[in-house]
């Protein structure tokens, strides 16, 4: 029979997972991916064109391809 030195361990204690933030600003970028671009759609059609929806779908194009700038900027941004 033999028997083992116990002594207390040398690994860190376990924080809060990192990629928990990551999570949460993918959940959110998707929540904008989804929305933004339909909101920018409806209010262009009903305030700012009248009825062009070449110029209404013009502004959702730009407002998605906005929103994925800012997700990759702030994905490169991350530590």
């Amino acid at each position: 029979v033999t028997t083992m030195d116990v002594k207390p361990s040398n690994v860190a204690p376990r924080g809060k997972d990192p990629a928990i933030g990551v999570y949460y600003k993918l959940a959110l970028f998707s929540f904008f991916i989804f929305a933004a671009p339909l909101t920018a759609y409806y209010v262009s059609i009903t305030h700012l064109s009248k009825d062009n929806t070449t110029f209404a779908g013009g502004i959702a194009a730009l407002v998605v391809n906005i929103v994925l700038v800012a997700y990759i900027v702030v994905a490169f941004l991350e530590d």
